[in-house]
């Protein structure tokens, strides 16, 4: 997947393109499932939009990473990015 560029908040989150031409945060990145679903059950219970993407990596095995969004636009992410930093 390609980044439009690394966005630093505490090295936390990061801006993705998706083929929709959208923005989602990553908020984690875990080799455990329920560490993942936990941050994700988190983060629901706030009222933000999140989904957990599973993929196999070579030689560490799994990897579920969290992400908040679909925004249309940078500064909406930004703006949810900065709230999930004040909440820590």
């Amino acid at each position: 997947m390609n980044y439009l560029e690394f966005f630093e908040l505490g090295s936390k989150f990061r801006f993705k393109v998706l083929p929709t031409a959208g923005f989602v945060l990553q908020v984690g990145s875990f080799q455990e499932f329920q560490r993942a679903d936990y941050l994700k059950n988190k983060l629901i219970d706030s009222d933000y939009p999140v989904f957990i993407s599973s993929t196999w990596v070579e030689e560490k095995g799994p990897l579920h990473r969290v992400f908040v969004g679909m925004f249309s636009k940078k500064i909406d992410a930004e703006k949810i990015a900065a709230e999930i930093k004040e909440s820590e």
